[in-house]
């Protein structure tokens, strides 16, 4: 039986956000490093557990902790989000010719010769 596999449309944004609450394991925290309020980060967050079917965060009254689910999306999410920074700043490095490549096409031994044309 063959498994399909499933397309996730999750925004980069809220992979960041989820980041932000799991290295600083507070969400009041989390918003000021992102510049935002906590209510709506917490609803990010919900968005983010219910797109994905899990939980993320075990929520006390005083804190928060990582749930094994949490620890390995935290650990991908650094590798996403660093492998999509190298990928954007590659393709800025080309757009403004500091990088890439050049291909130049050169006819051999046609060249050498005398081009014979008809005039009539």
């Amino acid at each position: 039986m063959d498994s399909i596999e499933r397309v996730y449309r999750t925004d980069l944004k809220l992979l960041r956000y989820f980041l932000a609450v799991a290295e600083e394991l507070h969400f009041g925290k989390a918003a000021v490093r992102l510049n935002m309020s906590q209510p709506p980060l917490s609803i990010h967050i919900k968005e983010l557990e219910a797109q994905l079917g899990t939980m993320l965060f075990i929520r006390h009254s005083r804190s928060v902790a990582l749930t094994h689910a949490g620890k390995v999306l935290m650990e991908e999410t650094r590798n996403l989000l660093a492998a999509t920074n190298q990928a954007l700043a590659r393709v800025e490095q080309i757009g403004r010719g500091e990088r890439g490549r050049i291909e130049l096409g050169i006819v051999g031994t046609a060249l050498w010769g005398r081009i014979k044309t008809n005039t009539a």
